[in-house]
């Protein structure tokens, strides 16, 4: 992994929030715990998310984004 996209001390706030989950889940059965183990997932994808979002604001905000050009599909 590159030290840039992944913090060290986001591991064990992680584990603290999937055992959360999981403990939680833990009375409605075996297919609620393992919805709750998917946990990493959503996280993963809600980081992406919003780094998309933080970047679309960074190039609106410093002008970087302008030349960007939307590419035309062809039918």
């Amino acid at each position: 992994m590159r030290g840039h996209l992944f913090a060290w001390w986001c591991l064990p706030v992680l584990i603290i929030l999937i055992s959360d989950s999981v403990n939680t889940a833990h009375k409605a059965g075996w297919r609620a715990i393992l919805v709750a183990l998917t946990f990493p997932v959503e996280m993963a994808y809600a980081w992406l998310i919003t780094a998309a979002i933080a970047s679309g604001y960074w190039k609106q905000l410093t002008q970087t984004g302008k030349n960007d050009t939307w590419k035309m599909v062809r039918r």
